[in-house]
């Protein structure tokens, strides 16, 4: 979904960008116009990293709640006009459920040139939810309020179940068909196809609670939306002039607007999917499926259906907003000249071309979460010693057991596998891309520079020594009597598609078996390792003797084979 996402808005004109997941409190929240009072950075709202110094206390560095402090970067980074997309992962404490998950997936639009109004937004949202969803796709924008955005609004999609009507014939609870669609509804996912291609799929999972409901049912809320007929896609809005300011565009010249919308839920309004803990939740018999399950378009029965329920004519008069008056801005200096950040222009393609030759050997894309906890390394066998223990901690997390910050993907790629494996898959082979969190001795405390104004080269320098190194690494797990050889040969693989030649050499390293480990290598770097997972390590985690798991830094291989920006 990403790389639909991604593709459409490239067709636009927007390019893409990237940033760190860990982030400082002033890209975070000060730049984006929210003072030291904005709900935003509340516990209950942003994850807060813990000074090592004084564990408990805020350091100044949060996971990123959304995509916008990238966005903050490029304008550093460049001189108007900007068009730019960041798709990454976002961070909010609370509890998943259908709708909701504390890491997920988001893309972040931003357009910076002279003379964009609300109208240009609006068109652009138009010609993207039609590219993703089809041709009559109903939405509808509700005003909002945002402090980075002014005008502000809210992006609602019509819901997939009930097609704006709020009602669904089946049980109680909601879930049944809409009333005015049945059987329309295509089947659910989750359901392994007839002579699917793909091996490991154990039998269906239950069937389509939406479908099927029996003649005469009671006709009741739909339990999807909650009756409204409407489900919140993102949110939208002209960028408020400070927050130009502090990325030192001229607010007097320039008007700019912002979007933003979780990957996942689009996935899940693009192929009429009720439960966002399907998607998350590292069960393969859902990626595997899906893969045979078409898009369907979210249509109302009848367009005009839109402003029955209450359509754009609700927001005519966001509509006519242009951009917020520059003059409400104070005369602030504006630093002119572009700022590279490293991760600012970092390509994509290669790192997705590398996921394409994973999934075209067999293997299975399962992100985990990245809080882990001392039982993680306890049970990968690290001794007190490993730097893998040291660990950036929260002052907030979501479970008192994981309070850190993942140094390593095995953790996780590890427990989906078992989650497998217990679920009846055979013999499944998974990986994950992603970032690790790798403190940085005598980091020092990041710098609070004013609001409203561009900070200094050498305050940005500061913000940018505080963050912790934050390598894209590469892992995978499988079972099977050749798996360590396997997981060895993946790896040969990223270095193909990367251009570079990786070699491996015996060495010992936790939580591999000594006699089945080998150090991968580009020349004399170490990138990482691979073998056979230690049995202790096996037997403690429920997997079988015979796991191979593979772990590399795809940071270092782009340095040494020349693939990261200049």
């Amino acid at each position: 979904m990403t790389e639909v996402i991604t593709d459409v808005l490239a067709g636009l004109g927007y390019r893409a960008v990237a940033g760190p997941e860990v982030e400082t409190e002033w890209f975070s929240f000060d730049a984006l116009n929210m003072d030291e009072r904005h709900a935003a950075r509340a516990p209950d709202r942003t994850f807060h990293v813990a000074d090592p110094a004084a564990p408990g206390r805020r350091s100044g560095l949060v996971l990123r709640a959304c995509t916008a402090p990238a966005q903050v970067r490029a304008m550093l980074g460049g001189a108007p006009p900007l068009r730019v997309v960041c798709t990454g992962r976002v961070f909010r404490p609370g509890p998943a459920d259908a709708t909701h998950s504390p890491v997920f997936n988001q893309v972040g639009g931003l357009a910076v040139d002279e003379g964009l109004t609300m109208a240009d937004l609006t068109r652009t949202l138009d010609l993207f939810a039609a590219a993703v969803f089809g041709e009559g796709t109903p939405t509808r924008l509700r005003p909002h309020r945002s402090a980075r955005t002014d005008p502000s609004a809210g992006v609602d999609v019509a819901c997939v179940v009930c097609g704006v009507s709020g009602r669904t014939a089946g049980d109680a609870t909601g879930n049944g068909t809409p009333d005015d669609a049945r059987g329309t509804l295509p089947a659910n996912p989750r359901e392994s196809a007839p002579g699917s291609r793909r091996k490991g799929i154990p039998g269906s999972l239950p069937a389509n609670p939406t479908e099927g409901a029996p003649g005469g049912a009671p006709v009741t809320p739909c339990g999807t939306c909650g009756g409204g007929g409407w489900i919140g896609w993102g949110g939208c809005g002209m960028v408020h002039p400070q927050v130009l300011a502090a990325c030192g565009i001229d607010p007097h010249r320039y008007g700019a607007f912002t979007f933003g919308m979780g990957v996942e839920r689009t996935l899940m309004l693009r192929h009429g999917l009720k439960d966002m803990r399907d998607v998350v939740g590292g069960d393969i018999r859902f990626a595997l499926a899906l893969d045979e399950f078409p898009p369907r378009s979210v249509r109302s029965p009848a367009r005009a259906a839109v402003t029955a329920v209450g359509g754009r004519d609700d927001v005519s008069a966001l509509l006519r907003q242009a951009v917020p008056n520059a003059r409400a801005v104070p005369e602030a200096e504006t630093i002119p000249g572009p700022r590279t950040f490293p991760e600012a222009d970092r390509p994509r393609s290669l790192r997705t071309r590398v996921g394409h030759a994973l999934a075209e050997a067999g293997y299975v894309e399962t992100p985990g979460p990245p809080f882990v906890g001392d039982a993680a390394w306890d049970a990968l066998g690290l001794p007190p010693g490993d730097p893998r223990r040291t660990a950036l901690r929260l002052v907030n997390p979501l479970d008192p057991r994981q309070p850190a910050l993942r140094t390593t993907l095995l953790p996780a790629l590890l427990s989906a596998l078992a989650l497998n494996l217990r679920r009846g898959s055979r013999d499944p082979a998974l990986f994950e891309q992603g970032t690790v969190f790798l403190p940085l001795p005598g980091a020092g405390a990041p710098p609070s520079p004013p609001a409203g104004r561009r900070p200094t080269d050498d305050q940005l320098d500061a913000l940018e020594a505080a963050l912790p190194a934050q390598p894209h690494h590469l892992a995978v797990v499988l079972t099977g009597e050749s798996a360590w050889a396997d997981a060895a040969d993946a790896a040969r693989t990223a270095a193909h598609v990367m251009g570079a030649h990786l070699t491996a050499r015996p060495a010992e390293y936790v939580p591999w078996l000594p006699g089945r480990c080998v150090e991968l290598l580009i020349g004399e770097t170490v990138l990482g390792h691979a073998g056979e997972l230690h049995p202790n390590a096996a037997r403690t985690l429920g997997l079988p003797a015979e796991t191979g798991t593979m772990e590399i830094d795809l940071t270092v291989m782009e340095r040494l084979t020349g693939r990261e920006p200049l």
